[in-house]
């Protein structure tokens, strides 16, 4: 009977609950007003290009709009830095970030704000050079509330707090009193960062814990700092010049490894071109330095020793400068591209740079013509450009200062067919069905090992020799007759006959018609 009456009692409260009006509500679980006047379609614009409307489908005169640009990472690291802009709406609501021609895949981050406690944050994708204009829809500014507490549980005045992202710096709150401050909700999930001298702390919020200031319901997030250990960095040009205002990406080693989301922040170098960097005191971390103008090195603190503590670790780090390589893609006539989705040409370099050892980027174009790679300057490169089976190469060329104004031009061809024979080194006879292993190589070897002997390459940055001169190995077997073939495409092959520790380097160039003999024992390894 007891429990007959509890039932009933929750219907009727539930009911009662469900026929609330909704002005009974909370604040914060109401949705936003629907737009009273439905924004025009976005015409066609450049990319990078957006217009703001406010809830009543008017143009916003004078936000201000902050920004960054976050280039897609390859397997090497892109030769592209984050980079940060600002600017304002004009009277038609319009901006540009007036992103560089050179921009390969990249994504841009936009955050408006109109001053009266409403903002909107976006993101522009890439897609061709003009695309649909952004746009932006300002709705009522909402903040994490957090609380810095030290590792006693006592909050912590004057503590800065900022978004783990390129804006954070911007968008920075202080801490009150309690310890307590509101941190501008960027993102869908947020990594807030509080930051003091000697202390460091992070942690993850989800974007519906933001909440307007107004709002009488509130989920405070805490934040515990722990005790650091200051590290030195010291950035300079390659002619010894410290570098000032470099941008300083640091990502910390969390107790268990590497962890992108904790105890992450973003400071720069001050007019000696030195920044000091907080890690966390039982582990170590990685920074990332990126400069206008230079290739972005990267730099690992691994976990101090008991003489580090007491002394604080100092690196100098050396910043090659970009030069630009202009080049021309062109098609020989006898080739025909595909004209499917995946038709696009891959253009990509790799070598070796005396400062940072082995070198990699790569860009996509979407037809035949020119192109632009930034690249660092004084590196040994071979460069290529193809598209499923065709192909072009320019082997170990040597890309210094000053070479914006030179041209390099990549003419597409059919792969060459090599053919050849394997013949038993006693009878001499054919080889019927014997296994061949096939070696692609990047480039001549003997070029190749000269480069490694005239520029001595520091120990600690020493390039994966596999990778410059290997492309990888592969196998077949001879006919019947003893006779095989192979389309090669990088220029330089290498063959072994299983059976024979000889290796046979065969060099060509598009157009020719290379033959090889192999010798073998007649019985397979």
């Amino acid at each position: 009977m007891r429990w007959c009456v509890f039932l009933l009692l929750i219907l009727v409260t539930a009911s009662t609950a469900w026929a609330a009006p909704g002005d009974d509500a909370p604040e914060s679980t109401k949705r936003p007003e629907p737009l009273k006047v439905p924004i025009p379609k976005a015409p066609i614009g450049r990319f990078g290009d957006g217009i703001v409307y406010d809830l009543d489908g008017t143009p916003v005169e004078g936000a201000e709009v902050l920004g960054y640009w976050e280039y897609k990472k390859h397997s090497g690291m892109s030769a592209y830095p984050i980079e940060t802009w600002e600017t304002k709406t004009d009277a038609n609501g319009r901006f540009s970030c007036n992103p560089p021609k050179h921009l390969g895949d990249v994504t841009i981050h936009v955050l408006v704000r109109d001053g009266k406690g409403n903002y909107a944050s976006e993101t522009i994708h890439k897609d061709g050079d003009t695309q649909p204009i952004k746009k932006l829809v300002l709705l009522e500014e909402k903040y994490h509330q957090v609380c810095v507490i030290d590792e006693d549980g006592k909050p912590q005045a004057g503590i800065t707090v900022f978004v783990a992202c390129p804006l954070g710096p911007r968008l920075a709150a202080t801490t009150d009193g309690n310890g307590r401050a509101y941190v501008l909700s960027v993102k869908l999930i947020d990594t807030l960062v509080a930051r003091m001298p000697g202390k460091l702390a992070g942690v993850q919020v989800f974007g519906n814990r933001a909440t307007r200031r107004s709002d009488k319901i509130n989920v405070v997030t805490p934040i515990e700092v722990k005790r650091v250990l200051p590290r030195e960095v010291v950035v300079r040009s390659p002619d010894g010049k410290p570098l000032s205002e470099a941008f300083v990406a640091v990502r910390a080693f969390s107790v268990t490894g590497y962890d992108p989301l904790d105890q992450s922040y973003f400071t720069a170098t001050d007019a000696q071109g030195r920044a000091t960097i907080d890690l966390p005191i039982l582990t170590g971390g990685v920074i990332k330095i990126f400069k206008d103008g230079y290739y972005p090195q990267r730099v690992e603190f691994g976990k101090p020793d008991w003489v580090a503590r007491k002394i604080p670790v100092f690196k100098e780090v050396t910043l090659p400068e970009l030069v630009t390589l202009r080049g021309v893609v062109d098609v020989d006539p006898s080739v025909k591209l595909d004209d499917d989705e995946s038709s696009e040409i891959m253009i990509d370099y790799l070598g070796t740079n005396p400062l940072l050892g082995e070198v990699y980027d790569k860009l996509k174009i979407e037809k035949p013509g020119s192109f632009e790679l930034r690249l660092p300057a004084d590196s040994q490169l071979v460069l290529n450009a193809y598209q499923q089976q065709h192909y072009s190469r320019v082997n170990l060329r040597v890309v210094r200062r000053g070479e914006e104004a030179e041209s390099v031009k990549l003419k597409i061809q059919s792969p060459v067919t090599i053919t050849g024979i394997v013949l038993d080194k006693n009878t001499r006879q054919p080889l019927a069905n014997h296994r061949i292993i096939v070696s692609e190589k990047r480039c001549d070897p003997q070029v190749q090992e000269a480069y490694f002997q005239q520029h001595a390459i520091p120990n600690n940055d020493m390039p994966r020799s596999d990778y410059l001169r290997d492309e990888g190995w592969t196998s077949l077997d001879s006919d019947e007759h003893g006779k095989f073939q192979f389309n090669a495409y990088s220029g330089y092959i290498t063959f072994r006959a299983s059976g024979s520790d000889e290796y046979i380097l065969v060099r060509f160039k598009p157009g020719d018609t290379p033959t090889v003999t192999l010798w073998a024992d007649g019985e397979e390894e």
